[in-house]
């Protein structure tokens, strides 16, 4: 009788059972305990779902023991650490790593000069240029940007051609050569 009871609690249905118990009992105060640790949501919510996932193989295989609960606690504060441990390891950089990946022309000092090189360009053009710019770089099409404005559609290419010839000029006098390396 003793060995029948014993298959009998080690069946699938009877540890299924008993996992959906353990979790329905201590899911909520593991995912707090999760939250607390990983500080991330998904990253609490998946450490949950693979400390039952172990918890589940290692009872099926016998390596483990009814109950468990301090081991549920052990395997998920372990978990996370390794998560935490491998994403510190994936996004790490040396200091030599990220200055070989410096980008001169992204600087922000070539941002600002840009800026402010685009303000003085639109300074440039007359209010019916900088309008068809603006409606032209909202996708509006010659037409549209004609009906819009009132105006015949030769009349939209020509201003945008100016408006693109002084935006052009006044570029080509703030570049400044490249320095030798």
């Amino acid at each position: 009788m003793r060995e029948e009871q014993k298959a009998k609690d080690s069946s699938p249905a009877s540890l299924e059972h008993e996992v959906t118990e353990l979790y329905r009992s201590t899911a909520g105060q593991l995912l707090r305990y999760a939250l607390l640790l990983a500080r991330n949501g998904s990253l609490a919510q998946e450490a949950v779902q693979e400390t039952f996932l172990k918890f589940y193989i290692q009872r099926a295989r016998g390596e483990l023991r009814a109950g468990g609960r301090a081991w549920l606690f052990r395997v998920i504060r372990n978990y996370i650490l390794d998560q935490q441990k491998s994403l510190r390891a994936r996004s790490s950089v040396s200091l030599d790593q990220a200055r070989a990946c410096q980008d001169k022309r992204h600087s922000p000092d070539k941002a600002l000069e840009r800026s402010e090189a685009v303000q003085r360009a639109l300074r440039l053009l007359s209010p019916r240029e900088l309008e068809c710019l603006q409606l032209r770089t909202e996708g509006c099409t010659y037409k549209e940007i004609g009906t819009i404005l009132g105006i015949e559609t030769g009349t939209v290419g020509a201003l945008l051609a100016r408006a693109g010839e002084k935006i052009r000029k006044a570029f080509a006098r703030e570049e400044v050569p490249c320095e030798a390396h």
